[in-house]
């Protein structure tokens, strides 16, 4: 039986929900939870750049991995190494175990870029080649943030119960044994609800050996055209300042707060409030106005400047209050932005490689993961954290730069895309 596009549409955007309960769960309380194990900022920067380097090791195999042998199996092992690094984290204690656990996260993040994505998009495009994904992407992403508000929201609950009353668990960890719950749920549904059609059963050995040359075409499309160039340095770009936001806004509110106790009964509201900002702007893509469809390069581009002043009003705030306000507003840009970039991308990439193109984005992206964790983050730690964020305001700026050049293709340069072969499951 063939899936219609109402069905197909039911299923990327319930798994896209159950994806990000679990992240919503645990991102209040993840750099809390490090610090309240002793760990410096430069200790943290280290995590996290373990696993922004072992997302980039292994981003672009996973991709053609799952061009080559389906994106089902691979958002499963996907789920399956997020509760690995949920359940590390539970219990671990010193740097080496988070480690440990940031290599596995990683992992699971390479393995989970693009699959779903690209599923629905060349499932949907197989039911109606002529149909407009800005709408449905722009759902996922609103429903993203939704589903992150309510992992956020969670947290909240369980970090003010009684400390210890969760398994002994301090109300700084708690919610990670609620995130093994989500990503658990997660797995279960990637497995009964995503349908592909069949592959030929083939050698473990060969279906790797095919990744070589999946990835290689890949990245041969992400040099031939020259917008997708500058979605990747806009993505690179963003990823740093995002970095600077969301490793040290933890901090900084334990300092405007009085210590990591009581930032983390008030942080799953904060991230809560995060996502429902990247709601907002998730869904306000939606609404661009019809002079500017034609041209979301420079929409993007304006969000993106919006955002780099938000960091520098974040630097001077001296208010818990007033840098929530500021936080929340340059979310609101960051989704409106990312929406824009999805749709470009994927309108310029052959259908046949855009799992590889996608992670080829996600890779950019955790470059500068990398590089804004090993050094963003510890001159923020050697000097201040305005520091940090006024350093990411500078890249956003630059990125905004790169993304106005971006552009739509024409019809004749669609036409010239490749759309590879795609087959209905039944």
């Amino acid at each position: 039986m063939t899936d219609t596009l109402k069905q197909t549409r039911r299923v990327f955007l319930s798994i896209t929900f159950l994806r990000w309960v679990g992240p919503g769960l645990v991102v209040p309380i993840l750099v809390l939870a490090l610090t309240s194990h002793g760990l410096d900022l430069a200790q943290v920067g280290i995590v996290f750049a373990v696993y922004g380097g072992t997302t980039v090791l292994f981003e672009l195999p996973t991709g053609g991995l799952a061009d080559s042998i389906g994106r089902k199996p691979v958002l499963a092992m996907a789920g399956a190494l997020f509760i690995t690094f949920d359940v590390l984290f539970l219990v671990g204690t010193t740097l080496p175990v988070f480690m440990v656990a940031a290599f596995i996260g990683g992992a699971g993040r390479a393995l989970s870029s693009g699959p779903l994505e690209s599923w629905y998009v060349d499932r949907a495009r197989s039911i109606d080649p002529a149909l407009v994904l800005r709408k449905d992407l722009s759902t996922a992403g609103v429903l993203a943030g939704v589903a992150l508000t309510c992992g956020a929201l969670a947290s909240v609950g369980l970090a003010n119960l009684p400390p210890g009353s969760i398994a002994g668990l301090s109300n700084v960890l708690v919610s990670v044994l609620g995130a093994v719950v989500a990503d658990t749920v997660f797995v279960v549904t990637v497995l009964l609800a995503i349908r592909e059609p069949e592959r030929q059963h083939t050698r473990i050995r060969t279906v790797f050996g095919d990744v070589p040359s999946v990835v290689g075409d890949g990245i041969r499309v992400a040099r031939s055209q020259h917008t997708i160039r500058l979605l990747l340095g806009t993505t690179f770009g963003v990823a740093v300042a995002a970095v600077s936001i969301e490793t040290l806004w933890q901090p900084r509110y334990a300092d405007l707060l009085g210590g990591p106790e009581e930032a983390a009964k008030i942080a799953g509201l904060v991230v809560a409030g995060f996502a429902f900002a990247s709601v907002i702007g998730s869904a306000l893509a939606q609404r661009v106005p019809k002079r500017f469809v034609g041209a979301p390069g420079p929409s993007a581009a304006t969000a993106l400047t919006l955002a780099a002043i938000g960091l520098v009003g974040m630097a001077a705030a001296g208010s818990p209050w007033l840098l929530t306000g500021l936080l929340l507003a340059v979310y609101v840009c960051l989704a409106f932005s990312d929406v824009l970039r999805q749709e470009m991308l994927h309108e310029w990439v052959p259908g046949n490689r855009r799992t590889t193109i996608v992670s080829v984005d996600s890779l950019a992206g955790q470059l500068g993961n990398v590089g804004a964790s090993l050094i963003l983050v510890p001159i923020a730690g050697a000097t201040s954290i305005s520091t940090g964020w006024l350093l990411g305001a500078g890249i956003m700026f630059a990125a905004a730069l790169v993304v106005s050049l971006a552009r739509m293709p024409t019809d004749d340069e669609r036409q010239e895309i490749p759309t590879g072969v795609v087959v209905n499951a039944t």
